[in-house]
């Protein structure tokens, strides 16, 4: 029998071939928590960059969510990396971030991302390396089955991100990663909050998996298999709708533009794609039409006279004028007008088409368990007695920075915005909540570190964003 770490190795060297996830020369940073899959990708890359001509480094993230073992697994990377002499970039999230509302597996990934891109950045690293493996893929389809997805959902975790994170061993079993560091005596840590089953990832393999296993043996193969033909059908359909879509679909400025009667002559979800694609064009990742605002669409398209006009999420609106139709932020309004906020209450932001609510609290005693947005609402808790009254919300200014919760340091507001993914158009319409020249807030997306609530915080406020336009 072929030996396990030779399986596993040839599988690495396969997904790579097949995905061209590298080219000669690249630097390429592999994400190393200390677990098993991130320690056998850094031994698969160190072993296998010479043939594949690339230079290999190690990024850690150290959560800070787990106290002592946290800095454990960062010291555990850290030796290993010195023994071997593999370069290491650490980043250590802001002490504390881990109490903030919000749905807590969402946040970690999302400021672990962002921590990555720093250190991309100032490694001039081309590519991030996860070690994503076939049973990550199986536990994600079943996360977005269960919380409800569309079928490119389905495709779950992809090959390659964004051109720049690639994962290497989508292919291979946890068992077998398992399996490799033990023939290869590659060491590894535990995360002890894997075994958390107030984590629905967790949940899922702890509980969920073991009575798919009983009912087919081979049940995470079957569905890693269904996001494979997902990402397929995904990829089918994008080629045959991406000359359609590039041939109706005209730039004009900042708007996109289509012939109403050319897209009347498609299908309804032909529509439903293209009109998805304009706004994921003009917006930025991810979409803002869903299935709702598509039917809303539908609609409008049916009924509209010889002129129309309707307003969508995220600043865009759709105009229907001279036989076309016009996709465009709604970015002619005049920008908006600073709001003063005296202090708690309800206070309307036209400019901005929301409502802020600061209403006075306690402190959250799970605030891990306060969602970050619950329908049309941002929330978020803050420490009360870390700023006082009045405050105002405001257009982003010249020269703003802003030190977010999770980060060590400050950072140009610009760069914090461009790091959420938010487009060059929309960054204007991003309100900020300060307190004379500081950001308390950027509203819908991250308070400042500054004001966390903390074990120390006697009185919280809770900032609601809601959407009103």
């Amino acid at each position: 029998m072929k030996p396990v770490e030779s399986s596993v190795r040839d599988t690495f060297r396969l997904w790579i071939d097949r995905y061209r996830m590298l080219r000669a020369a690249e630097r390429v940073g592999v994400a190393v928590s200390g677990g098993a899959d991130s320690m056998a990708l850094l031994d698969l890359f160190q072993r296998e960059r010479s043939a594949l001509g690339i230079e290999v480094e190690a990024v850690h993230v150290n959560h800070r969510m787990r106290g002592a073992q946290s800095d454990a697994d960062e010291a555990f990377v850290s030796d290993h990396c010195n023994r071997l002499d593999i370069p290491l970039t650490i980043r250590r999230a802001q002490e504390g971030w881990a109490k903030h509302g919000g749905n807590l597996e969402a946040r970690a990934r999302e400021m672990r991302y962002a921590l990555f891109e720093e250190a991309m950045r100032q490694r001039s690293l081309d590519k991030l390396a996860t070690g994503h493996t076939l049973d990550d893929q199986a536990e994600t389809v079943l996360i977005r089955a269960i919380r409800g997805t569309s079928p490119a959902g389905l495709a779950g975790v992809l090959p390659v991100m964004d051109e720049r994170i690639v994962r290497p061993l989508l292919g291979v079993r946890r068992s077998d990663v398992l399996a490799y560091c033990g023939e290869r005596e590659v060491p590894f840590r535990t995360d002890s909050s894997n075994l958390d089953t107030g984590f629905l990832r967790n949940r899922i393999r702890l509980e969920l998996f073991p009575l798919l296993v009983e009912m087919n043996p081979n049940a995470a193969e079957a569905l890693a298999s269904l996001a494979d033909r997902a990402a397929e059908d995904e990829q089918l359909v994008r080629d045959l709708l991406e000359p359609i879509y590039q041939d109706l679909v005209t730039p004009e400025s900042d708007a996109l533009c289509l012939s109403r009667k050319r897209l009347m002559e498609l299908s309804e979800p032909q529509r439903a794609r293209i009109l998805r694609w304009a706004a994921l064009e003009l917006a930025g990742s991810p979409s803002p039409l869903g299935r709702t605002h598509g039917r809303a669409i539908e609609t409008f398209l049916q009924s509209a006279g010889d002129a129309g006009h309707l307003d969508l999420p995220r600043g865009l609106a759709l105009e229907l004028a001279d036989r076309r139709l016009i996709l465009r932020p709604k970015s002619e309004d005049p920008l908006p007008r600073e709001v003063a906020i005296p202090g708690p209450g309800i206070h309307a932001l036209p400019g901005f088409n929301a409502e802020l609510r600061l209403d006075p609290a306690d402190p959250p005693a799970h605030p891990e368990e306060v969602s970050g947005r619950t329908g049309e609402a941002w929330i978020a808790y803050v420490d009360a007695d870390r700023f006082a009254f009045p405050l105002a919300v405001r257009s982003r200014r010249d020269g703003d920075r802003f030190a977010p919760l999770g980060m060590d340091g400050s950072k140009k507001l610009q760069d914090f915005l461009v790091d959420r993914k938010i487009p060059r158009y929309a960054r204007d319409r991003v309100p900020l909540l300060v307190g004379g020249d500081m950001i308390l807030c950027v509203l819908g997306h991250r308070i400042c570190r500054d004001i966390r609530v903390t074990q120390k915080t006697k009185k919280a406020l809770r900032i609601s964003l809601i959407d009103s336009g």
